[in-house]
């Protein structure tokens, strides 16, 4: 069995969740997840697992071991079963490739992503207010960065090439929170049609739908208990 510690509203445990999903892992069956509140992080039992003190990590009771970090813990897991997801280091072309797809992903996406995710979403989500140059110079950074990932879409169906792995996964927890706040408008509105084609089909994704349930379900519990 293996245990996710984590909260679902947290992308990274989304991204993990999603990951496991497309593997082909049944939630409650294969993996459940441990539902954490914030404070949780900073403990000390905690911190003596992942000394950053971040969610979620990963609990693999066949072997005692424990794992940190979503994209790694995505990898151990589909590397485990041998999933499609992560290309075989036996073929160094294709793995290689599917390096390079993580790392223009954890360069060129995730920290505007981020950026934008706390400017446009987190900080007025809190009532705190945020930096509105900031935030716009941060959106037009991606969208630059979206003019590469064009280019490289154009080429291939998907990131690494013209299978899917978990180097598209990725970019989907935070590039909806995009979507929603309108912080990449090129993702979706066809001034980048091969990204748009990607999106739109990673994006609609059984297993993000699932994810997406879930994530729902529990920022909706979140605020009802908050409003109490």
């Amino acid at each position: 069995m293996l245990i996710l510690h984590g909260s679902i509203v947290s992308t990274c445990t989304q991204r993990v969740t999603l990951s496991l999903l497309q593997i082909g892992l049944v939630l409650d069956k294969d993996f459940k997840i441990n539902t954490i509140n914030l404070p949780d992080t900073k403990t000390p039992e905690w911190l003596d697992i992942h000394p950053f003190g971040v969610m979620p990590y990963l609990e693999d009771t066949e072997n005692g071991q424990k794992f940190i970090e979503s994209r790694s813990i995505a990898k151990y897991v589909a590397l485990k079963y041998k999933s499609p997801l992560v290309p075989s280091p036996t073929d160094p072309v294709t793995f290689a490739k599917f390096d390079a797809a993580c790392s223009i992903e954890q360069a060129n996406f995730d920290p505007f992503v981020l950026s934008i995710f706390m400017e446009g979403w987190a900080k007025p989500m809190r009532s705190i207010p945020n930096d509105e140059k900031v935030l716009e110079t941060q959106k037009a950074e991606l969208h630059k960065k979206l003019e590469g990932y064009n280019l490289l879409l154009g080429k291939s169906r998907y990131v690494a090439g013209d299978q899917l792995t978990l180097a598209d996964l990725y970019h989907i927890p935070y590039g909806i929170y995009m979507v929603e706040i309108n912080g990449a408008p090129g993702l979706t509105d066809g001034t980048f049609p091969h990204v748009k084609r990607w999106w739109d089909e990673i994006s609609a994704l059984e297993s993000w739908k699932t994810v997406k349930k879930m994530k729902d379900e529990a920022w909706a519990q979140l605020m009802a208990a908050q409003a109490k």
